[in-house]
């Protein structure tokens, strides 16, 4: 059965009950009739009619097929409410005059009616037996199978066309029997509730579709992409009684960039500007130093909410995020991807805007349940329309984080002249928090804004990370007393300077050592002759790959980087295999594989990007937008570690070391071969 046709069945047969003991009480006045009948006996007929009709071909659309305790109860009721009706119809036909105009014959059918009086009496209690199954299935209408169907309709908003023109019908059908009498509260009381969550349901559908059509693919990637922040860091933005602990790295500090002070003038400047500030506020940092992380921190956090909504006072606060992303597609790293990421973000939180942004596909939305836009100009302007709106801002303010300033690929002029425009235009109701690398261009335009440098705030936070990572290492614990341990780890984290990625290379270099038999001596040596330079320290990590190891870890950094996403180690696994024989899936048969060799496959290629590459690489899940299940060879991917590492590969003087090193190679042939490799040797359900 449909969901909702039990929906539509029971206000069938309210409607039809009601129709019913008014016809039955209505039977007099005959001989005043010059139609043969009472004015409400003829409208109640004509009903009947119509109605017997709609219960014959509603009792035809219910299946034969196993239906459920209230949908047998339901067409029980169809059954019994048919045969009701032709009885009703023949009633009328018997009370009705025989002559138009005659007082006799309409005094023989005064006769005839005080002789159906039985007649009338049994039709009226089979009406109130049925008026009482019905009240007690719509007492319990929550259980109808509809219901649950309402609610994921309410809670994903994905329907189509058909499903939405049946809920609208049969929801009518049901809203008509809210007029009743004889119904119990509580019957009605759920039948108010079906209807009220029906039309939160449609209103669902309608922004989905509205949002859907805005949405683009990866919008989220990056986003997803970018690390949690490590146990307990960044937690000092908002928390005053973070002050580093365990700080025994701090205190034998040479280093000058950090501060306490700083960063508790930091917090203070930023909560202030989140609670009660406007404009702008300017993250800064070096490559590495975690920005992207301290942006989706924020976005994460609660205290970030409870904040901003001081500043959003009486109003509702409408946040928006993007973070840009230089190494991905064009939206993910463009104006017009920023402006439809914002809108999505904004109409996600208050889809009560959406037909403000789009009143032309709203009004499409009535009728269907898929829209497009013509062009990205109608995303573009209908932005540009919805932030000028006065109307908006009566109930709501804006507060927007864009991450990554710097991988935005085009005039970062023009940007920053956007960015400040939304917020000049409504300086009390839009504010916008940004990060970006410290470049000229960023410092100066917002260096009236409140900002601060995250690299020279985050020494506690690199403390705890390398006390963390090494505190469980036995081989390390081993190594000297804990005196000297928490010098070399002081010295660790003075080199890092608040670069994360940095401290994230040189720990994975150091365990390696560890791995190797290194001594304190061999690894403080390692510590101090590398360099504090992120591109220094990718030559380094390069430069320090075995010989025999070089060129297949470089070809499996050339496939990293020129791959497209999510691009499964089970392909990279093949690597081997082209090496040795540049045509391996073109002039061979590949075996499928047994699953025990897939996962020696997986095992091996693990270690391989982990030992060969430097840190360089890492893997990562992959998470599927689908609820089958997922072949083990798709379920984990290879990805550069940063966009850092990215820009260094492909700087020329990288590409010609590499180019030297796979003499002969084709990265794009390599690409294809192991993808149809994966294909022959792997059934992927």
């Amino acid at each position: 059965m449909d969901p909702f046709t039990a929906i539509g069945l029971a206000g069938n047969i309210l409607t039809f009950i009601d129709i019913g003991f008014r016809l039955v009480s209505q039977t007099k006045g005959i001989y005043d009739s010059k139609s043969n009948s009472t004015v409400e006996n003829d409208s109640l007929s004509v009903m009947t009619t119509r109605f017997t009709t709609t219960m014959a071909d509603m009792e035809s659309k219910i299946p034969s097929g196993n239906l459920s305790k209230d949908e047998i109860a339901l067409k029980e009721l169809v059954t019994e409410c048919s045969s009701i009706s032709d009885e009703l119809q023949n009633l009328l036909a018997d009370l009705k005059a025989r002559k138009p105009n005659s007082i006799r014959s309409s005094m023989k059918a005064t006769l005839r009616d005080w002789s159906k009086k039985k007649e009338k009496d049994d039709l009226h209690k089979r009406l109130e037996s049925s008026r009482q199954q019905l009240d007690l299935l719509l007492s319990t209408m929550t259980r109808f199978e509809s219901l649950e169907r309402l609610n994921q309709l309410l809670e994903y908003g994905q329907s189509n066309e058909a499903e939405i023109t049946s809920l609208r019908r049969n929801i009518d059908t049901l809203r008509s029997g809210l007029q009743v009498k004889f119904l119990s509260r509580k019957a009605l009381e759920q039948m108010r509730e079906v209807v009220s969550l029906s039309d939160r349901a449609t209103l669902k559908v309608r922004e989905s579709c509205i949002l859907t059509a805005l949405r683009f693919d990866l919008m989220d990637e990056r986003y997803d992409d970018v690390a949690e922040a490590h146990d307990k860091t960044f937690e000092w933005i908002f928390d005053p009684s973070i002050r580093g602990e365990g700080d025994h790295l701090l205190h034998r500090s040479n280093i000058t960039s950090y501060r306490p002070k700083a960063r508790s003038g930091a917090r203070g400047k930023f909560v202030d500007w989140i609670k009660h500030g406007n404009g702008i506020f300017h993250i800064s940092g070096k490559p590495g130093s975690g920005k992207s992380t301290l942006m989706k921190y924020l976005c994460r956090r609660g205290e970030t909410k409870r904040h901003l909504d001081i500043w959003a006072g009486d109003k509702s606060l409408v946040f928006g995020k993007f973070f840009f992303w230089n190494p991905g597609t064009t939206l993910q790293k463009s104006l017009r991807g920023l402006i439809r990421g914002l809108l999505y973000s904004i109409l996600s939180n208050a889809p009560e805007l959406i037909p403000l942004a789009f009143p032309k596909h709203w009004d499409a939305t009535l009728n269907k349940v898929a829209v497009t836009f013509d062009s990205s100009d109608d995303i573009m302007l209908a932005f540009t329309d919805l932030i000028g709106r006065d109307e908006v801002y009566r109930n709501h303010k804006l507060v927007f984080l864009i991450d990554g300033l710097d991988e935005f690929q085009g005039d970062h002029a023009s940007l920053i002249k956007e960015l400040l425009r939304w917020t000049s235009t409504r300086p009390t109701d839009v504010k916008i928090c940004v990060s970006s690398r410290e470049w000229p261009i960023f410092q100066e335009a917002f260096k009236s804004f409140p900002s601060f440098r995250l690299h020279e705030l985050t020494r506690p936070d690199v403390s705890r990370i390398v006390r963390d990572r090494l505190k469980n290492n036995d081989t390390y614990q081993k190594l000297a007393s804990p005196y000297k341990l928490a010098h070399f780890e002081s010295d660790l984290v003075d080199k890092s300077d608040g670069v994360f990625l940095w401290l994230k290379l040189i720990l994975h270099d150091i365990e390696d050592g560890l791995l190797s038999g290194d001594r304190l001596p061999q690894l403080q040596n390692k510590v101090k002759a590398l360099p504090t330079e992120l591109n220094d320290l990718f030559q380094h990590l390069l430069s320090s790959i075995h010989p025999c190891d070089r060129k297949e870890a470089y070809l499996i950094l050339s496939v990293a980087l020129e791959c497209p996403p999510d691009w499964p180690i089970f392909r990279i696994s093949f690597l081997e295999d082209y090496t040795e024989n540049r045509d391996f899936a073109l002039g061979q048969k590949i075996e499928q594989l047994e699953e025990d060799q897939i996962i020696d496959r997986l095992e091996r290629t693990r270690k391989k990007i982990y030992g060969k590459c430097k840190g360089l690489l890492e893997i990562q899940s992959v998470h599927l937008n689908q609820e089958r299940h997922i072949d083990r060879t798709l379920k984990e991917s290879v990805k550069l570690t940063h966009r850092s590492i990215v820009e260094f590969l492909q700087n020329d003087q990288t590409k010609q070391r590499f180019i030297a090193e796979l003499k002969g190679f084709d990265i794009l042939d390599s690409i294809c071969q192991t993808f149809l490799a994966h294909i022959q040797a792997a059934i992927m359900d």
